[in-house]
């Protein structure tokens, strides 16, 4: 009489292979709700910090230079 064994494999009984794209559905998930909440809370706030940097410049620019008058020499008096 022969001996016959039997090997299933890897897989568990009653495990089909859509159960291994499980993982990648999973994944696809979570990357499109990171983007979502990305989109939602990220770029306004990266919006904000940008706009307080912009601060308001007057028309015209008015520079006033004073020259101090120079100190005399008094060694030059012939």
């Amino acid at each position: 009489m022969a001996t016959i064994i039997n090997n299933p494999g890897n897989e568990s009984p009653g495990s089909s292979g859509a159960d291994s794209a499980a993982g990648i559905v999973i994944g696809i998930i979570i990357a499109i709700i990171l983007i979502a909440l990305f989109m939602i809370y990220g770029l306004p706030a990266l919006r904000q910090d940008r706009g307080a940097a912009n601060t308001t410049q007057p028309d015209t620019t008015n520079v006033n230079v004073s020259v101090p008058n120079p100190i005399p020499d008094n060694n030059n008096n012939q």
